[in-house]
């Protein structure tokens, strides 16, 4: 910021044009009897250069959390890549069940 450039300024432009444009969207979080919590996950290997992983997790049907990174480690076999790919979600899962947790008691 100590000495913008015209293109720095034009992707600034850029940002807030998509902010203005997109003000009326959002994150619909639609109220249940009960929780909901759910998580997929799915890897790629031998497709890509780099065995890729990735999650979501849903929240009564709505994404609440979500990641798609490359594997630290180089699996032998898909069943290995999966793995891997469900320890991230799992970490994940957990993170989040102890957050609902924590706020609901």
């Amino acid at each position: 910021m100590a000495s913008p450039t015209p293109e720095a300024y034009d992707a600034a432009l850029a940002v807030l044009s998509y902010l203005y444009s997109t003000r009326l969207l959002g994150i619909v979080f639609r109220r249940a009897r009960q929780i909901s919590l759910q998580v997929w996950s799915d890897s790629s290997w031998g497709s890509v250069p780099s065995p890729m992983a990735g999650f979501i997790i849903l929240f009564n049907g709505t994404a609440l959390s979500w990641s798609a990174r490359k594997l630290r480690l180089v699996p032998q076999s898909s069943t290995e890549a999966e793995t891997a790919s469900l320890c991230n979600a799992c970490k994940a899962m957990m993170f989040v069940r102890n957050m609902f947790d924590f706020m609901l008691s």
